[in-house]
C-alpha cells in the first residue's frame, strides 16, 4: 500500500482542488512520510514557483539542475519553492481517484535528493516551533517528523 507513492518524488496532480476559491487546477506536490502504513494517507508539500507566496524561514528553493531522475519534459524548467508549510493529505483514495483520470493525471515528474528531503526535515522544525503556524500544520508536520499520530488527528481525517 505505501508504495502508491514514493518520499521525495513529485506528482502532477491534474486535479487539484484551490481550497480558497474552489477551482480545479494543475500542481505539483512533493511527496512526504507515509503516516502509518495501516492508515495509508499521504502528506504532501504542494509546489509553487512564485516565492512571493512563500516564508523565507520555512521554504527550501529548488533550481532546476537540482531535480534528480526527471521523468518527462513538461516538468517545470524554473526555480521551484516549496516551503513546508503548504502541506496537503491525500488518502490512498483521493489517489486512486485522480489517477483514474488517465495515466498523467498523478504522475511522477522528478525527484528531489535526500539531501533535500533532510533540509527540508529541518524546515519543518523550525515551522513547528513558530507561532504563526496553524496548528493543524504542526501536527501534519510533526507526524512526518516520526511523532504519534493524536486522537484529534484522526477524527479530522475520519480515521
Amino acid at each position: 500500500m505505501a508504495n502508491i507513492v514514493e518520499r521525495g518524488w513529485v506528482y502532477r496532480d491534474e486535479f487539484s482542488r484551490e481550497e480558497s476559491t474552489g477551482d480545479v487546477k494543475v500542481k505539483y506536490k512533493l511527496a512526504n512520510t507515509v503516516i502509518a502504513d495501516e492508515l495509508a494517507i499521504f502528506p504532501f508539500i504542494v509546489l509553487t514557483s512564485r516565492g512571493s507566496s512563500c516564508k523565507r524561514w520555512t521554504t527550501k528553493i529548488v533550481e532546476p539542475k537540482e531535480w534528480c531522475d526527471v521523468q518527462t519534459r513538461h516538468f517545470p524548467k524554473t526555480t521551484t519553492y516549496i516551503d513546508v508549510k503548504r502541506v496537503e493529505i491525500l488518502s490512498v483514495e483521493d489517489i486512486q481517484k485522480k489517477r483514474r483520470g488517465g495515466r498523467e493525471s498523478f504522475a511522477k515528474m522528478a525527484r528531489l535528493p535526500e539531501n533535500g528531503m533532510r533540509e527540508l526535515d529541518q524546515l519543518k522544525v523550525r515551522a513547528r516551533r513558530s507561532t504563526d503556524t496553524p496548528d493543524d500544520t504542526k501536527t501534519i508536520l510533526g507526524i512526518t517528523l516520526g511523532e504519534e499520530i493524536t486522537d484529534s488527528f484522526l477524527h479530522k481525517y475520519n480515521l
